[in-house]
Formats: C-alpha cells, structure tokens, sequence
C-alpha cells in the first residue's frame, strides 16, 4: 500500500481582478490555510473520492471517469483529465479531499467557502498528488494551466492557480484568456499592513467573470479603456513598491470597480463592502474588495498600524470579520508522512 500526501495554500487577489481576464497584471498572495489531499492505493476495483466539505464523507463516492461531473464538477473533470495525463487508472486508488481550513460555517452551521481559491488550492494539491504517486515530476504553472482551464470551463486568469502552486507574493501577467501567463515573485513593501474582511456572503466567480467577457465582446472600446487604466494603477504600485503606493492602489482599485460594477450591472461591491469602505475611508485605511466580489474578502491595506488596528476593532459591527492570514511563502507541496 502506498499513500501521498499533498497541500496547498488558498489566495488572496489583492490587485488585478477582471483586468488580468484581458491581458493585465494581478498581485496575488497565496494565505496560510491549505486544501490537503491524500491519496492511497488499495485492493479494489474502483477509485473512491471522499471530501467531506462536497458532502462526500465516510466512503465517498465511487468516481467514475464518464462522469466527472456527478457531485465534484471542476475537481472530478480535472481528476478525469489528469489521471489520463499521467495513465493512472481510475481503480485501486482512495483520494480523500479536505478543504476545512478553506471553509466557514453559515448561522445553520452548514459550511460555506470563504472565497479563498479552495477550488485552485484542490487542483493544485490533486495534481501534485497524482505526480507524486507515479514518481513523475511535479506540475508547473504551465502545465497545469490549460487542464485547469478546461476543466472550469469558463473564462479564469490563473491567477489562483499560481498562488497555489508556487505560494509567496506573485505578480501574474496573463495573454488575455488562451494558455500562456507570467509570473514573477513579489516582496511585501516595508510598513505596509493589511488585515482581511471576510462579510460572510459566498460568491459566484464564475458569473463574474462571464458577465465581463460579455461586456467586453459588447462595448470592447469601454473595457479596454477600463482595462488600461487599472492596469497602470497596478503597474504604478508595483514599480514604486511603497507601502504608501499600495495604499493609493487599493483606493484608486475601489473606486475603479465601482465603475465597472455600473457597467456590468452587478453588485461587485456589496453594501457590506460599501459600508467597509467607508469606515476604511473615516480612519484613513484604504479598503477594497478581493476577486470578483459580490461577496468573499475584503482587504485593508495602511501603513498606520494603529488606525488599521482601529479599523479591525469595529469592523465585525459592519456585517465584517476581520481574519487572520498571513502570506504563505510555500506552495504545493508533497507532505512527509504521519508519524
């Protein structure tokens, strides 16, 4: 019998949201709460999946490559199509999924995402999983991009992918939607403080991120406007490195969804965040929401710890709770065994 054990940190997208979808930058920290998985070989004749967190606990599910989606959706295509990648046979083995760091408990004690990437956080500890158990070598970025992508089926940057594949601060380019990005690691500015908000309300990327394409394909001048002047807000932040620019970024970051959300038409900016902002704004914190929004994390970013600390003390009387995530500087990563 043999046994593998993987993780691999969650993401926080701290600058480049929809952006990234058209060719921009993101700044991208991986956090440090991470999706486990293990995988063991047994005498059997099927492939077993348990993820407690899908509602898969005890046996889980018999996996059946013909039907990927039956209750995993993106995880059981991309199980499907990497198993194939590395001519692994979908019998004998028992994968178990645990995403509880990555999850919270709604008033009914029911887990809800926290809308830290577990879904790039699974794929990126499943694949690294699978290379281990046949002694093939690790995925990259590269590599695991287009099986990610395809298996989303929907339009996605990557951006989570890297924070979980190779963890730290990362600043990603992406070519606007086909197979190729960039990456490059970041340090986090001197004096710079941050604290997430969490408002407790999942949200859909997905939906997002096809609304933008949409508006892109219909007004393809506007977005591109938009596109570039976020952009140069990212790249403005990036080449000066300060704490203080980041400040200004994640300010400038905030009033620019604001704009998009007129756009599109949806919330990205919810009445929580809302409300965050400008409680931020009272103190002199700069705040703006992570990912897509319509939910998920905020961020508070200042180089005053004392007004940030301020800004925390009140914030859970603004439908907000301040969590506590520091960067991962380690990605996907092959466990040692349990002892």
């Amino acid at each position: 019998m043999n046994i593998v054990h993987t993780s691999a940190p969650g993401k926080l997208l701290l600058f480049g949201e929809y952006a990234v979808l058209a060719g921009g930058t993101a700044v991208v920290m991986a956090v440090d709460r991470r999706a486990a998985v293990s995988i063991e070989t047994a005498d059997a004749e099927d492939l077993h999946v348990a993820a407690p967190q899908l509602g898969l606990a005890g046996d889980g599910l018999t996996f059946d490559p013909d039907r990927p989606d039956r209750l995993l959706g993106l995880t059981g295509r991309l199980l499907a199509a990497r198993l194939e990648h590395y001519g692994i046979e979908a019998t004998g083995l028992r994968i178990e999924i645990d995403t509880g760091a990555l999850f919270d408990a709604d008033v009914r004690g029911r887990p809800v995402k926290l809308g830290l990437g577990s879904s790039a956080a699974v794929a990126a500890a499943l694949d690294t999983a699978l290379a281990a158990l046949v002694e093939a070598p690790l995925p990259t970025f590269d590599d695991l991009l287009p099986a990610y992508r395809n298996a989303l089926g929907a339009p996605a940057s990557g951006a989570d992918l890297v924070a979980s594949l190779q963890g730290g601060l990362q600043r990603m380019r992406s070519d606007g939607g086909t197979t190729r990005a960039s990456t490059r690691a970041l340090a986090w500015p001197e004096g710079l403080h941050a604290r997430p908000i969490w408002v407790g309300r999942p949200a859909s990327t997905p939906a997002f991120a096809a609304a933008f394409e949409t508006w892109r394909n219909k007004c393809p001048d506007a977005a591109a406007d938009w596109v570039e002047r976020m952009d140069g807000i990212t790249g403005r932040a990036l080449d000066r490195g300060t704490a203080a620019a980041w400040c200004a970024a994640a300010a400038a970051w905030s009033e620019g969804l604001f704009q998009l959300q007129s756009a599109l038409g949806l919330e990205i900016v919810t009445a929580a965040h809302r409300d965050l902002a400008a409680h931020a704004a009272d103190l002199g914190v700069a705040y703006k929401t992570c990912g897509a929004g319509g939910g998920d994390f905020g961020i508070a970013l200042s180089d005053d710890p004392d007004a940030l600390r301020a800004f925390s003390g009140r914030a859970s009387e603004r439908n907000g709770r301040p969590v506590e995530l520091d960067v991962d500087p380690a990605g996907a990563r092959v466990e040692p065994p349990a002892r």
